[in-house]
């Protein structure tokens, strides 16, 4: 562990020059810069981190009323929420195409971000499908995600255009979701499903979180003591060469790679990371370029 004040105190011991309250805000979150660099340079195990989220059963509750080239949708009997902004709204009038929901007024009325183009028609049935929610506010990695039977689900970084693709060739809904996106959207990160899920299902998932920003000088760097002089060469780094400059180039050079990976697998709880090569030496070492030949051969011979 590693309190924002002390950094800051290291950071001054080794050329950061500007004492004053702009330059110590400054430095702040210039620290703060390093810190979010390295916990998603690796996926470090103190970082790893378990979720869950439930897929929910699309809506259907009440009728609904929809007027030909407007975006504007009025409910009957509904109670509509603020979570059905950025779902996806199809009826039974208009049954080829899937709208998306822009905002949420009351428990009565939604806007479509597009205007309805279907005719005008009243008391229609309708579904709300889910196929975004929100991901936690300390995304880093993907992991791995699994449904509630012990079925993996494929993970897609791809973007908004291309999940908005299968959603056009796949407007269905499913009980077994086959794949979850992940995309940030406006400074918010979400998963996006795909096909809809047409009944509630819990998902269990692990990622890598980046750290908490540093605010105040006795927040602590969630990290153990043997990371401690990892961070500490990468602040002198970008002392020697930037100052106070929000540059993080002096990290990305082939040297100090090797030093991450060399407290990577230090860190790893059960040692160097074994890799089989045909022949070789059983518990030797392997260059590997940037990897700082840090792994161990295992030949696969007795």
């Amino acid at each position: 562990m590693a309190t924002l004040a002390e950094l800051q105190t290291y950071c001054q011991r080794h050329g950061w020059r500007d004492s004053t309250t702009a330059g110590t805000t400054q430095l702040a979150a210039w620290i703060n810069d390093v810190l979010k660099f390295l916990a998603i340079e690796r996926r470090w195990p103190f970082y790893e981190t378990p979720g869950y989220f439930n897929l929910t059963a699309p809506y259907t509750t009440g009728t609904v009323a929809m007027t030909a080239a407007s975006t504007a949708l009025v409910g009957t009997t509904t109670t509509w929420a603020a979570g059905m902004a950025g779902q996806e709204f199809w009826t039974t009038e208009d049954g080829n195409r899937v709208y998306m929901i822009a905002t949420f007024t009351d428990t009565t009325h939604l806007t479509l971000n597009s205007a309805y183009l279907g005719a005008t028609a009243s008391g229609k049935t309708y579904s709300i499908r889910y196929v975004r929610y929100a991901a936690p506010s300390d995304w880093g990695q993907e992991g791995v995600f699994y449904l509630e039977d012990g079925r993996e689900l494929s993970y897609e970084p791809l973007e908004l255009s291309e999940w908005h693709r299968l959603r056009l060739l796949d407007r269905g809904t499913t009980s077994y979701p086959e794949r979850i996106m992940h995309h940030n959207l406006a400074g918010t990160d979400y998963f996006y499903i795909d096909p809809a899920p047409s009944v509630a299902k819990a998902i269990r998932y692990t990622y890598w979180r980046v750290p908490a920003t540093l605010t105040s000088g006795s927040d602590a760097a969630d990290i153990p003591a043997s990371f401690r002089g990892l961070l500490h060469l990468a602040l002198r780094l970008r002392l020697s060469v930037d100052d106070n400059n929000a540059g993080l180039e002096a990290m990305q050079t082939r040297e100090y790679q090797r030093e991450i990976d060399k407290t990577f697998v230090s860190q790893q709880p059960h040692g160097p990371l074994p890799i089989r090569v045909g022949g070789g030496r059983a518990g030797g070492k392997v260059p590997l370029g940037g990897l700082g030949n840090i792994f161990r051969i295992d030949s696969g011979y007795d």
